[in-house]
């Protein structure tokens, strides 16, 4: 499934999700660093919203023992098999879902939403075998 590119106007207001299930869009993927030395991923995501102009969300992935589980995280939910983190700009234009809270905005910001968790993709739904009686594969 592709996303709608609806495109929102530039204002000093940003569009701010309710907290639930998303599907996003990865629109960028860059390698810098934290404010704390670290190096990190800054990931721009394109939310899709029912009824309203898309949101775009941040999140950092930083480069650290403490936050494997959100690159794996990403990754599943993404479907991408990658190993090398090196790589995450290979992920621009892939598409998951994601649940986002919202996160009250501080000394004159506004809120704004952060992502909460990736979910893993769906695997498409096979259909179940059906079962045989016995005796079925009988050849009379």
């Amino acid at each position: 499934m592709k996303l709608d590119r609806t495109q929102t106007a530039e204002t000093n207001d940003y569009p701010v999700l309710e907290p639930g299930t998303y599907d996003f869009e990865v629109k960028n993927a860059e390698h810098t660093t934290s404010s704390t030395g670290n190096w990190m991923w800054k990931l721009t995501l394109r939310f899709e919203q029912p009824n309203g102009p898309d949101v775009t969300v941040f999140d950092y992935l930083v480069e650290n023992d403490k936050n494997v589980w959100k690159f794996n995280s990403f990754l599943d939910c993404i479907g991408s098999k990658l190993e090398d983190t090196n790589k995450l700009a290979d992920t621009i234009g892939e598409i998951g879902k994601a649940s986002v809270e919202v996160e009250k905005g501080t000394n004159g910001y506004q809120d704004r939403n952060r992502v909460k968790r990736y979910l893993p993709k769906e695997e498409e739904k096979k259909p179940a075998p059906k079962k045989q009686k016995a005796g079925d594969d009988l050849p009379f």
